[in-house]
């Protein structure tokens, strides 16, 4: 029945929007509006259970969110009367000066105290956290304190969950949680992956998108794939082209973005404190100017070595993919690719405090590593990159590196070396040398407080 009033409210809308079929419109959005609100900017949506229906639509163009925190996920997607190839533009994006959060978590405010079990707590009703069908499949949530800066554990059963504060069980009768310091839930500031969070905060599966100056956070449907907005192709030989991301923040995600989707940009777009930054699957991607940022503290999102990456650009990439201007620090690799051949470029970046500057597995046509500044790692570049294989050609070029407290002097020298002899003009810098013109374009270190990290 509800599927039904959503079906005619929708049919009401199209019949409201006919006569301005030369005139495309913008759809409202606000968490103080109404679902039974036709979406104009006196009478918003309230929504994105209601929004969802609408956007696809041609007559579209944009989709205005009003400040506020809105719970669980959009996916855009064609409607059945536009050119799927060429749909028109339609741009998405956060009302003019106000915040705009897309949360994928909920705050856990109430439990029991368990008698005779110091600091154990018991939420009885879980069925608006985890369904029971999620159950049965073995999904569990996952659990969180950003003011404190604690990431719960799953225990290994009531027993364990007693003996080590800061992890939960999710038992027949229930949600036991030991809190970090054994005080009770209601004092702390615990949240948990919502039951309709989604793998997104948005996911785009048509072309032609803008997404502007939106929030992300909490989104862990996938502990391992799970993104503030993510890109995708639809698996029926549709393969969406031309979006661009920019000015936009995603905090506490396996991934802060991901694309699978082919000419795609990433602009002046945060990750902060998720698992990996930027995880680039499609073909033609660009990640410009952009900042990602991994405290490796007990708040860290735990995630394969591999994804731990502030750029990544991995299979099924190809053709050619553009890495510049971007700031990554803390991961286990600052810039990782493994993809199949194309013409890849990674320049002017600035890569801090990450195990490995810049590395490649894989074997792309062409490697073009240039004027980016690699500050911290144990090695700055390498991989492949340093064999003799056929067909591959690896050009570094004017990279400045420096071992700082991690890295050793020696080591570096030596990957100095044989990077010039690939190609030339790498070299030694440190906190107090100047650098040269051609590297002015990389982000400072003071990029992360530029970019506000302060969490969402």
């Amino acid at each position: 029945m509800c599927l039904i009033f959503q079906r005619i409210r929708f049919g009401l809308f199209l019949l409201a929007t006919s006569g301005l079929s030369a005139e495309r419109i913008a759809v409202h959005i606000s968490p103080d509006g109404d679902d039974r609100n036709p979406g104009t900017i006196e009478k918003p949506l309230k929504t994105l259970v209601q929004l969802q229906p609408k956007i696809g639509h041609a007559i579209v163009k944009e989709v205005v969110f009003h400040g506020g925190v809105y719970r669980g996920t959009l996916e855009v997607r064609n409607a059945s009367n536009v050119d799927i190839n060429n749909p028109p533009p339609i741009l998405i994006r956060a009302a003019k000066g106000e915040e705009v959060i897309l949360d994928g978590g909920m705050r856990l405010a109430e439990a029991e105290a368990v008698p005779k079990w110091p600091g154990v707590y018991l939420v009885r009703d879980v069925d608006e956290y985890v369904s029971r069908r999620q159950r049965n499949d073995g999904y569990l949530p996952q659990m969180w304190d950003a003011k404190a800066r604690v990431r719960y554990r799953l225990a290994g059963g009531l027993r364990a969950l007693r003996k080590f504060k800061a992890t939960y069980w999710l038992a027949p009768d229930g949600l036991y949680i030991h809190t970090a310091d054994d005080r009770p839930v209601k004092d702390q500031s615990l949240e948990i992956s919502s039951l309709d969070g989604g793998n997104f905060g948005i996911l785009v599966m048509r072309g032609n998108v803008t997404i502007r100056d939106l929030k992300f956070r909490n989104y862990f449907r996938e502990t391992q794939k799970s993104a503030g907005v993510g890109t995708l192709d639809t698996r029926k030989g549709y393969m969406p082209r031309n979006i661009l991301v920019e000015d936009c923040l995603t905090f506490n995600c396996p991934r802060g973005f991901a694309s699978k989707a082919e000419d795609v940009t990433f602009r002046r777009c945060v990750a902060v404190d998720c698992g990996g930054g930027f995880h680039i699957r499609g073909s033609r991607n660009v990640i410009e100017d952009c900042t990602a940022v991994k405290h490796r503290d007990p708040f860290m999102v735990p995630i394969y070595a591999q994804e731990d990456t502030g750029v990544e650009i991995y299979y099924s990439a190809r053709e050619k993919g553009i890495v510049r201007r971007n700031f990554c620090q803390g991961f286990v690799s600052g810039v990782f690719v493994k993809c199949y051949p194309g013409d890849y470029i990674i320049e002017n970046n600035t890569v801090v405090n990450c195990r490995n500057g810049i590395w490649c597995s894989s074997s792309p046509r062409s490697l073009f590593v240039r004027n980016n500044l690699i500050l911290g790692s144990e090695k700055p570049f390498g991989g492949v990159v340093y064999s003799d294989k056929e067909g591959l050609t690896y050009v570094p070029e004017g990279n400045g590196v420096w071992p700082g407290r991690f890295g050793e002097a020696g080591l570096y020298l030596e990957y100095l070396k044989r990077s010039n002899q690939k190609g030339k003009g790498n070299f030694m810098t440190g906190p107090e040398k100047e650098l040269p013109e051609a590297m002015k374009s990389n982000p400072p270190l003071s990029a992360p407080a530029k970019a506000g990290l302060q969490t969402v």
